[in-house]
């Protein structure tokens, strides 16, 4: 990676790499795994959970049906950090329950990450500037093994495919990896307007979030780093009470979709037509969830390491 990107990479492998990273007064982290194993880190330096934005879905602690062996694990490795941050005050006390923390120790600042993403280009996709783009962006779901194409399932793929050939739109597929088979190339390949936006040629999905001018989920939380955007979001819900059984939400879902929800392919392909076919841009369902995660977006980087003491 240095030799690739250049010398901002370390490694924690040798005693060498260790010591250097023990020897920090600063940990940042999105994982609860810190750089070097152990307890209780945080008693000799300020260790920073950041984790991946504000959650959609139960997360951590809050997990349903969740066993005696993870609880104590989390109490345990949550004893390693001097902070957890939060998007907002409303999720403040969420973050707090899922890491079993008290709210004393969570700080409310917006992700670092996204003052990137609101700086994005949208030349990102060239090669389809002249076209309306669209991300389904799935997240990935327990219960399911093998190839899931949820909305694009079955006669639904050339249905959505000749629709947005129709409308001068391209969809593009960011899958989960694990089911980044031959099959989804494929089957993208043969289609006229849907795309495959790879792991591979595109690590990190939050890099292109500008790009596109609407967003279709299920309920990854991906749709609040797009939420900053102010862009149309629709939500494929098929499997909604399945998802609610077995993982569920942070709050109610309809309280936390700043979109459209819809099950069959008629409704989605009817707020597509409306988004594309008129001023309409759904802005009134994305109102109050902005609400939610409101906060002070100016010097992101800045002010959580001034919070933090740095």
């Amino acid at each position: 990676m240095n030799r690739k990107i250049g010398p901002y990479f370390i490694e924690t492998k040798s005693f060498r790499g260790m010591w250097f990273v023990l020897k920090a007064g600063f940990w940042f982290t999105s994982s609860m795994e810190t750089p070097v194993g152990g307890l209780l880190h945080r008693w000799k330096r300020t260790v920073v959970h950041l984790g991946h934005g504000a959650p959609l879905k139960n997360i951590g602690l809050l997990e349903k049906n969740i066993s005696f062996v993870k609880r104590v694990y989390y109490k345990l490795i949550t004893g390693n950090f001097t902070w957890f941050l939060a998007v907002s005050d409303y999720f403040k006390p969420i973050i707090a329950n899922f890491a079993g923390v008290s709210e004393k120790r969570v700080l409310v600042n917006e992700q670092p990450r996204n003052q990137v993403l609101l700086n994005q280009q949208r030349d990102v996709l060239k090669d389809y500037s002249d076209n309306f783009r669209i991300l389904y962006a799935p997240t990935w779901k327990p219960w399911v093994k093998e190839l899931d194409w949820g909305m694009l399932e079955g006669e639904n793929f050339e249905a959505i495919d000749n629709f947005l050939f129709q409308n001068n739109a391209v969809l593009f597929i960011r899958m989960h990896p694990y089911f980044e088979k031959a099959e989804v190339y494929e089957r993208a390949a043969s289609s006229k307007s849907i795309k495959v936006l790879s792991s591979e040629n595109f690590p990190e999905v939050n890099d292109v979030l500008g790009a596109f001018d609407a967003l279709i989920t299920d309920y990854s939380s991906v749709c609040f780093d797009y939420l900053l955007f102010d862009r149309p979001i629709l939500f494929w819900t098929k499997d909604i009470d399945k998802y609610e059984i077995q993982i569920g939400f942070t709050d109610s879902f309809e309280k936390l979709a700043a979109g459209p929800a819809v099950s069959a392919i008629g409704d989605l392909l009817g707020y597509l037509r409306i988004i594309l076919e008129s001023e309409e841009n759904l802005q009134k369902f994305r109102i109050p969830v902005l609400k939610l995660i409101e906060t002070d977006r100016s010097n992101v980087c800045k002010s959580l390491l001034e919070k933090v003491g740095v």
